[in-house]
């Protein structure tokens, strides 16, 4: 019985793509589909997220609520773990159980999302296999064109070639309808400066200004019903604050402990901030694609900001990293020689691991900050092939846009952090303050295509 319903649900879908009234939501399924790489990675992955989210939850309860720190940092004696961790009437503490009603929250509707995905991820399944005839195995042998390429044949037989680039196109425009409101609004309206203002214009704006494929109806009073919702939102926003805070911090660091240590930088890999990403973003640019270009933009950049440098400031690190490497290599030299010095020996009330671990850690820190002074590519050639593509885009003061724009991933994090706490400001004032224009601007660059519906215009 659910076999023939699935199959009616694909027949349902090929009916609505060959008589051109199918909706968005399937070319996004399509295409996430052969984006995350099929099936069963797309399982797996919805999986290890919900059972990473759970654990983590359950290591913040215990770093918040249940570990003894004043025993733990002034205890006199080494004990085992356990003895630092007691459970004493936790759902006592009010605070305890708001962060895990919250966490709860979450985690439900995780898994609610992860049924839906489900429920939406097995017909495309079936369409990928029964009807294109390619199995999971091949997606990643294939381009996205070559996935359009079929769809369009299979729904109008044979075309020019033009008339396949047009309607593979239309599809493209399908899946970046959202996304390109949102790149205008950045670009026009209110910079997008961060992941979670974005994710507020999406949900709270844009989504509510779209209904599928065209403009809300009656949009001109929509402005009203989104301030609703905005104002809702903030305070809910506002009373969970330090939950969501905690969170992020906490996904933040597990996420990005593993490339720290691997790339042996303090700060971490270096990246494009999230509003130069949202303006080099191209028009119906799908997120495979702009993640690429992005990628390979990083070598030549990197090689670009390694001919400016502070070459004193280069010359200091090197000697805080001398020196604390031997001040290190001192306190390993006295615990070789004598096994009990670590945690015996002390200087001015602080064992000799404790330095060891100090001078250890700014070792590593200045160490990660010395750049290679005998830097030998040729110059020239990367700054003229840096201007030629930038240089429209940033400016004429090329380099110093760029070591604006250009941070290192914790440098990144603490912008997140610090518009973690902007967002009150973005809902109760900038976002209210700019609806009118935000709605005026949709109405005003809205075009509408009868076998598409309404996109926005292409601003530069």
């Amino acid at each position: 019985m659910n076999t023939d319903y699935l199959l009616e649900s694909l027949h349902v879908e090929i009916d609505r793509v060959v008589n051109n009234i199918n909706t968005d939501h399937f070319y996004i399924n399509i295409y996430n589909y052969y984006r995350n790489h099929g099936f069963i990675n797309i399982i797996t992955k919805s999986i290890t997220n919900i059972l990473s989210y759970i654990f983590s939850t359950i290591i913040m309860l215990h770093l918040i609520f249940f570990i003894k720190w004043d025993l733990l940092l002034y205890s006199a004696k080494y004990r085992d773990i356990m003895y630092y961790i007691q459970y004493e009437k936790p759902f006592n503490n009010i605070f305890f159980l708001i962060y895990l009603i919250f966490n709860l929250i979450n985690i439900l509707y995780e898994l609610t999302i992860f049924v839906y995905k489900i429920r939406n991820v097995i017909p495309t399944k079936h369409y990928y296999n029964n009807v294109l005839g390619l199995s999971d195995d091949c997606l990643d042998m294939l381009s996205w064109d070559d996935i359009t390429s079929k769809i369009v044949s299979l729904n109008y037989g044979i075309i020019s070639d033009e008339e396949k680039i047009i309607y593979s196109d239309h599809i493209n425009a399908r899946i970046m309808r959202k996304t390109n409101y949102i790149m205008q609004i950045h670009r026009h309206i209110i910079p997008i400066t961060s992941d979670t203002v974005e994710l507020i214009i999406d949900k709270l704006v844009v989504s509510n200004i779209l209904d599928g494929e065209q403009l809300t109806n009656n949009i001109i009073l929509t402005d009203r019903k989104i301030l609703k919702i905005i104002y809702t939102y903030g305070i809910i926003y506002t009373l969970l604050f330090p939950i969501i805070v905690c969170n992020y911090v906490l996904n933040f660091v597990i996420k990005n402990i593993q490339e720290w240590y691997h790339n042996k930088k303090i700060f971490g890999p270096r990246c494009w901030t999230k509003s130069l990403l949202m303006t080099f973003r191209h028009y119906n640019e799908l997120p495979h694609m702009f993640s690429t270009r992005i990628y390979n933009s990083y070598p030549l950049i990197i090689k670009y900001q390694n001919t400016y440098h502070n070459y004193s400031v280069n010359t200091l690190n090197k000697f805080f990293t001398f020196i604390f490497g031997l001040c290190a290599s001192i306190c390993l030299i006295i615990s070789l020689v004598n096994e009990n010095a670590l945690l015996e020996l002390e200087f001015h009330d602080k064992t000799i691991l404790w330095y060891l671990t100090l001078f250890s850690t700014l070792f590593t820190v200045f160490r990660s900050m010395i750049f290679n002074d005998k830097y030998c590519e040729n110059i020239i050639q990367i700054r003229e092939k840096i201007h030629t593509d930038l240089e429209n885009v940033l400016g004429i003061k090329l380099h110093e846009k760029i070591a604006e724009l250009f941070k290192c991933k914790l440098q990144i994090f603490m912008n997140e952090i610090y518009h973690l706490f902007k967002i009150p400001l973005y809902l109760f004032v900038i976002i209210p303050k700019n609806i009118n224009k935000i709605v005026e601007f949709v109405i005003d660059n809205t075009i509408h295509i009868d076998t598409l519906g309404d996109i926005i215009n292409n601003i530069v």
